[in-house]
């Protein structure tokens, strides 16, 4: 079992924050002026940036001036990664298969490899879920999700 100093993994994981934030507003510079009294499709993607990068600098910040002695264990680097791969996976097949079958597998899977072995948890939190997702962004917030292989239905 690897561990390390917990200052250079906080140094690390604020600057990554703080690059997230600034490729978010770069990416975001381009979205349509909302009309007047509404705010920009840009508005929350920035909100949130804002708040990472913000947090990023607070975390390279601590990491600078405290003396950590703190280690960390690596033992569940292997699911990490595999959520992080799956999560890579969804955000690339989403527009084409679709949201319903891409977000419910994509739940399923981190379900069952965090160890949610009950067969109606792993059936029912995912169709709940995006249900609920999809019936939130469709029918209050009146935006389209990804309809991939469906569209040709």
């Amino acid at each position: 079992m690897e561990s390390k100093n917990k200052g250079n993994y906080d140094l690390i994981i604020g600057g990554i924050g703080l690059l997230v934030c600034i490729i978010v507003y770069l990416l975001t510079n381009n979205y349509p002026s909302p009309h007047v009294g509404y705010i920009s499709a840009a508005t929350f993607p920035r909100l949130l940036s804002t708040l990472i990068g913000v947090l990023g600098v607070v975390l390279m910040i601590q990491s600078i001036y405290t003396k950590n002695n703190i280690k960390i264990q690596f033992k569940n680097s292997k699911i990490v990664i595999t959520v992080i791969i799956a999560l890579i996976l969804y955000a690339l097949t989403i527009k084409y298969i679709g949201f319903e079958i891409t977000t419910v597998c994509f739940i399923f899977f981190t379900l069952y490899l965090l160890g949610i072995k009950k067969l109606s948890y792993l059936i029912f939190t995912p169709i709940i879920t995006t249900l609920l997702i999809q019936y939130i962004f469709k029918n209050i917030l009146g935006v389209a999700l990804p309809v991939g292989i469906f569209s040709i239905i």
